[in-house]
């Protein structure tokens, strides 16, 4: 007979308490048992509990950018909520999304490598879209060219460790807005990040080849309230 495991103190398990015991209280509150008027107004604060916690635990700038949207959020909701009128912000917002999209426009417009023409193969050059869904793809061209990827409110995983650069050099742009790229290359490449970053990060935790001559891949493009991550395949 086996014996009884301990319950272990998880965070999945102090959520699922917290969700039990909120709606135990807002039930009480509908039924006219409790009266929780009083308190109302103090909630957004524990979104700032949660946005704080994310900085604290904070170990990228994607983290960190989490963090710092459930604080905006809470102040969003209670602008006096740090004793300052901040209710300004909600006439003026719509300047963030103009600033934003010019942003884009202006990047995009910007001249770079196009997808390979001729007689090359075109197995060479990757192209994945995800909006509002998730893309996983894998390369194993022997020419391998670049290509472009697009996360909106999505996620792109590409592996590209059995994949081979068809001379010095291969050309990706990527672009993520409230989304994630991953990308999986292998330890014999040289990977150049020319990434610009707009309330968004990217991490390179490739490690540096010993040949100077290595394949190089040139990672360019744009991300914005999203992140991208190249690694190796030890680092997965």
């Amino acid at each position: 007979m086996r014996p009884p495991t301990a319950t272990r103190c998880t965070p999945q398990l102090f959520m699922g308490l917290a969700v039990l015991v909120t709606g135990v209280v807002f039930l009480l509150y509908n039924l006219g048992v409790a009266d929780l008027r009083p308190y109302l107004g103090y909630w957004p604060w524990l979104l700032v509990l949660v946005g704080a916690t994310k900085l604290a635990r904070a170990r990228s700038v994607p983290s960190a950018l989490i963090g710092v949207f459930w604080i905006a959020l809470a102040v969003w909701l209670k602008p006096r909520l740090f004793g300052v009128d901040l209710s300004v912000l909600r006439t003026y917002w719509p300047v963030i999304l103009i600033l934003l999209g010019a942003l884009i426009v202006w990047h995009t417009s910007q001249r770079r490598p196009g997808r390979p023409r001729g007689d090359v193969d075109m197995r060479s050059w990757v192209s994945a879209t995800a909006v509002l869904s998730g893309v996983s793809r894998s390369v194993a061209s022997a020419e391998f060219a670049g290509g472009e990827l697009t996360a909106f409110m999505g996620g792109i995983q590409l592996d590209l460790t059995r994949a081979t650069i068809r001379g010095p050099e291969a050309h990706l742009t990527v672009f993520a807005m409230w989304g994630g790229i991953e990308l999986k290359v292998p330890p014999d490449w040289i990977v150049d990040m020319r990434v610009a970053a707009f309330l968004g990060g990217y991490e390179d935790k490739t490690t540096l080849p010993a040949a100077p001559d290595a394949p190089r891949l040139i990672v360019s493009g744009l991300i914005t309230m999203g992140g991208a991550e190249v690694k190796n395949p030890k680092n997965a």
